[in-house]
């Protein structure tokens, strides 16, 4: 007997070969190879930026001065010396000074073993960066630098992707949020030192704590930290003291990020005249965000739940035209209602603390803690909210 082979068809290989395309097709969205590549490259950013961040910061260890190149005025991109050390404004044929780059080689080879530039993949500029900005040849790194008047260091990768914050420091930035007017009162929350002081980035009312901050300083990762946050707990007592602050009879906008603990009520922030506690923020027992007026005592409650052990950012705001008050959990309205005629006029403010009520203070963590003297809009508290990681530095 015969035994007959029959072979695929024409028709049966090009449906397979369909079938293999689709499958591959369906593979490479899921894998989004674009989106991956340009992770990979704010990974690169982010490594860069820590290694001149941690250079510029051992110099200035080493020598109890910051390179003498390095504006304290403004954020400006560094230069493209490469692995040339030298502090001359021209280095390889690249006149630093000429383009208006700053030049660290100064820290080649003994703080870095060279000056890194930006992966540049894509040059598209995040939407919220108002002048545009790009590497446009060797000159300069895609990278900027600058200290402050306070001697703080901050290294920003104005090229990242994806609407990226890439940066490392706490100085001036232009990310989401942090040009909003009005504001009066903006604790980084990174404080680590020998010292009892907590500074205001604004320069306007340093708060003072119960322990040391290098006691009370946690590295608690995201969502807004650049540098850590301060932890608080009842047994100690913790909270800081803001001083006698008055911003009249006006309106006000309290922005914070919050991780409570489990236990009693939880109070973020108050107020107290004359040891007479007139205005609290908390969070309740029952994981809803409150505001009570004392003066005038009108309370309101969040639909919100804000979660133990869990990052929230929470907004309590006061409009003295409509006198209403709302709260806004993760960047949505809450909880609304009328505060009636609500004063802040020569209080003692303080964080993680109920006014002068014994033991209502806060179990948990804080961090980019901000005061207005004005109502801020939906949007406004939405780019708060949105501006993510990183987006602390004022």
């Amino acid at each position: 007997m015969q035994t007959k082979k029959s072979g695929f068809t024409l028709l049966e290989i090009l449906l397979v070969i369909g079938i293999i395309a689709i499958l591959a097709g369906i593979v490479i969205i899921a894998i989004n190879p674009s989106k991956q590549l340009a992770q990979v490259r704010n990974f690169q950013r982010k490594s860069d930026i820590k290694q001149l961040y941690n250079a510029i910061t051992q110099y200035y260890i080493d020598n109890s001065a910051y390179p003498a190149t390095l504006s304290t005025t403004a954020l400006t991109e560094i230069c493209n010396t490469g692995s040339v050390a030298s502090t001359s404004t021209s280095t390889s044929g690249v006149n630093c000074a000429t383009a208006g780059l700053t030049n660290l080689s100064t820290l080649v080879p003994t703080y870095l073993v060279s000056i890194p530039t930006d992966p540049t993949g894509s040059s598209s500029l995040l939407s919220f960066i108002p002048t545009a900005y790009a590497a446009t040849n060797a000159t300069g790194t895609g990278y900027k630098v600058g200290v402050s008047a306070s001697k703080q260091v901050l290294t920003w990768a104005p090229l990242a992707e994806l609407n990226t914050v890439v940066t490392v420091g706490n100085v001036l930035v232009p990310v989401p949020g942090l040009n909003i007017s009005g504001l009066v009162a903006h604790y980084l929350m990174n404080d680590n030192a020998d010292s009892y002081t907590v500074l205001d980035n604004k320069g306007n009312y340093n708060g003072t704590a119960v322990r040391k901050t290098n006691v009370v300083h946690v590295d608690s990762g995201s969502p807004p930290n650049l540098n850590g946050a301060l932890s608080f707990t009842t047994a100690s007592g913790d909270y800081i003291s803001m001083g006698t602050r008055s911003l009249g009879n006006t309106s006000i906008t309290i922005s914070a990020w919050v991780k409570t603990a489990s236990g009693a009520d939880q109070f973020i922030f108050g107020g107290a005249d004359e040891s007479i506690c007139q205005f609290s923020i908390s969070v309740g027992t029952d994981h809803k965000a409150n505001m009570y007026s004392y003066n005038t005592g009108v309370r309101i409650s969040t639909t919100a739940t804000v979660d133990d052990n869990a990052w929230h950012h929470i907004v309590y705001w006061y409009n003295s035209s409509s006198q209403t008050m709302k709260i806004y959990v993760d960047g949505a309205e809450s909880a609304t209602g009328n505060g009636g005629t609500m004063t802040f006029d020569g209080w003692n403010w303080y964080l993680g603390r109920s006014g002068s009520l014994s033991g209502a203070v806060l179990t948990g963590t804080l961090d980019d803690v901000r005061v207005y003297n004005r109502a801020l809009t939906t949007g406004e508290i939405s780019q708060i909210y949105n501006g993510g990681a990183g987006t602390e530095a004022e």
